[in-house]
């Protein structure tokens, strides 16, 4: 597959910024209308020879090239993150899909609570959209990546039209609890999944390795967001990689184009009638912070001083469950077995508001299990025997309310081409933390109801900074957010955002669905708004 390659002097009519979950939604969005669009990414296609060693190899391969921590895999398109005054660490992947490449395919929809926490809760502010507004848009996103779910979950309103896909199955660890959380009077669902139980469109199905985030030798669910590449390239978007972003370039209070370098290191403008941002919610900021003028000394499109401020990481917990029969837990799909929302809503009586959303999960594969939470030694065998594929998982994510003191600031730490780095400062909110305490004497309460002979907690879990939200968020105000409900920057006409930097909260579920929705809502908005030239 070859990229197309830059003319001695460009023009456009849209700059996609980007290639991951919104960047991809973008550009199938915009393809096929007659615009010249060019998408630029970072880093480039996963290498296809590391999928075919990760067949045998793929719990290894997640612990090195394939790894979420940049300062692990250390990748030429990485640039630096410093989080040592973190409390998790941040989870990127610069590449065509972006962090979809460590996504394990959940993709449940925001409450049409999480749009409304200031009216509902008095915290934070209310997100200048609707759950009903974004429903639309919702639809569009759950038929591009083809989720599969179960129609009815009481925690949601009803549907307006039904999940693509038939959900997958619950298996064993996902029937035992959900018998339980009948007995204890508990919700439980399928969890809606960008997984699916069969092959279609050169998508494959699912095969339940067990390894979803980061190490999957299918990569299923990041497959659809691949087709989807193939659609937009067929469509006429170009899309160029291995290039570095040096500036968005504004003037007049209009958005004229980027520059950027090359593979070969030569500076190349390209003028555009539009610009999208889709780098993610550290990405994002950076471009933003990196483009100051003399004119927007703060970075561009910062006019409130909100852009990098208000991160949000939705704090982690596992609380784990053995059983003393085999569970054929790792022969089940990570986050997707079943969920749990039973504490989603604000309840003030319980010291804290909002709430989490559960994801039962397996506990992998023989080098997961030999290697997280065991012993060593000469009882490792032992041990090893009594977890491997007897346990059931519960992944806790909390609702992170945002808070301006967690930044992505600029670091002094450079990349390959000499471009800043980011900090990442960033607390446990005491609200969130509240959550993490509550929910998780509830998960042990489940899996002991279970059967479980033995549970175990880790709270809060460090490596868990999947979800990376807020830096530059949507409101009505310009002096209190950076877009607006449009997913335009109030400063800067014809600039877009589109990426999960553009959540005023977080909610508490995954947010891959919602960042394409938005895309989808930003592109409608943005087409409105051109004609081809």
């Amino acid at each position: 597959m070859s990229d197309t390659h830059a003319p001695a002097e460009e023009n456009v009519d849209i700059i996609i910024v980007g290639a991951g979950a919104a960047g991809t939604a973008m550009a199938a969005a915009v393809a096929g209308r007659g615009l010249n669009v060019l998408c630029l990414e970072q880093g480039g296609w996963i290498d296809q020879t590391l999928r075919e060693r990760s067949v045998q190899d793929h719990e290894i391969l997640g612990t090195a090239d394939l790894s979420p921590v940049s300062e692990v895999r250390r990748a030429p398109a990485d640039y630096p993150i410093d989080s040592t005054e973190s409390d998790m660490t941040p989870l990127t992947w610069n590449g065509v899909g972006g962090s979809v490449a460590m996504w394990a395919g959940a993709a449940p929809r925001l409450h049409p609570s999480d749009f409304a926490v200031r009216t509902l809760d008095g915290v934070a502010e209310d997100w200048p959209i609707t759950y009903e507004e974004l429903e639309p848009y919702y639809e569009q996103a759950e038929s591009l990546l083809r989720v599969a779910g179960l129609d009815g979950n009481p925690s949601y309103p009803p549907r307006r039209v039904g999940f693509p896909e038939p959900p997958l199955p619950v298996r064993t660890i996902g029937a035992r609890v959900a018998a339980a959380h009948d007995e204890l009077g508990w919700h439980w669902w399928p969890g809606s999944s960008a997984l699916h139980g069969r092959a279609f469109d050169g998508i494959h199905n699912c095969h339940v390795h067990a390894t979803c985030p980061n190490s999957c030798p299918e990569r299923q669910a990041k497959q659809a967001g691949y087709v989807s590449w193939q659609r937009s390239l067929s469509g006429g978007v170009q899309l160029r990689t291995g290039i570095r972003i040096t500036r968005v370039v504004a003037q007049n209070g209009e958005v004229s184009g980027v520059e950027y370098l090359d593979r070969g290191g030569t500076l190349r403008p390209v003028r555009a009638r539009r610009v999208v941002l889709a780098a993610g919610g550290l990405g994002t900021p950076r471009l933003l912070l990196m483009s100051a003028t003399p004119e927007a000394p703060a970075g561009l499109a910062n006019s409130s001083g909100l852009v990098g401020k208000g991160l949000m990481m939705h704090p982690f917990a596992v609380v784990t469950g053995y059983f003393a029969e085999n569970m054929d837990s790792q022969q089940t799909n990570y986050e997707n077995a079943i969920t749990c929302q039973q504490w989603y809503e604000t309840d003030k009586t319980r010291g804290f508001v909002r709430g989490a959303h559960w994801a039962l999960c397996s506990t992998g594969g023989p080098v997961q299990t030999a290697v997280t939470g065991g012993v060593w030694g000469p009882e490792h065998r032992a041990d090893f025997g009594g977890r491997f594929s007897r346990g059931a998982l519960w992944g806790i994510f909390t609702d992170d309310l945002p808070d301006d003191d967690n930044t992505v600031t600029l670091s002094e730490r450079t990349d390959a081409a000499g471009l800043p780095g980011v900090k990442v400062t960033y607390r446990i909110p005491e609200n969130s933390m509240r959550i993490l305490e509550f929910n998780v004497e509830r998960a042990e309460e489940s899996l002991r109801a279970a059967g479980a002979v033995e549970v175990r907690s880790y709270s809060p879990a460090r490596a868990a900074g999947w979800h990376l939200m807020g830096t530059a968020r949507m409101g009505s105000d310009p002096t209190k957010s950076v877009v607006n409900s449009k997913g335009e920057t109030h400063d800067v006409a014809g600039l877009y955002i589109c990426d999960a930097s553009a959540f005023t909260t977080g909610g508490a579920v995954n947010p891959a669905l919602t960042v394409t929705a938005l895309a989808f809502k930003a592109a409608d908005h943005l087409l409105k708004t051109l004609e081809p030239n």
